[in-house]
């Protein structure tokens, strides 16, 4: 059984190639900062002792790499926004 939604994703990611949908969000965050990736990396790795390399955050940001939840919730915990942020610039049009 789909859950409520889940063809509006399947046809996103068919026509877009994203294997996200949080990487543009999240790349705007760390700018908006002033953060380079490795800056993130580490903010990441002291707030949460998650270790994402700077590679892994540039494929999440270009969506080439898929995220996990666990992911999500630290980006938005370190960079300060809450998980609707992060996955809502979909949405809205």
């Amino acid at each position: 059984m789909k859950g409520r939604g889940t063809g509006s994703l399947q046809l996103l990611n068919r026509r877009t190639g994203q294997k996200n949908i949080a990487g543009e969000s999240i790349r705007a965050s760390r700018l908006e900062l002033g953060w380079t990736m490795e800056q993130l990396s580490n903010h990441i790795e002291k707030k949460t002792g998650l270790d994402l390399s700077i590679a892994t955050i540039d494929k999440i940001e270009k969506g080439k790499r898929s995220v996990y939840d666990y992911e999500v919730v630290a980006f938005a915990l370190v960079l300060g926004r809450s998980l609707e942020e992060l996955l809502a610039g979909v949405w809205i049009s």
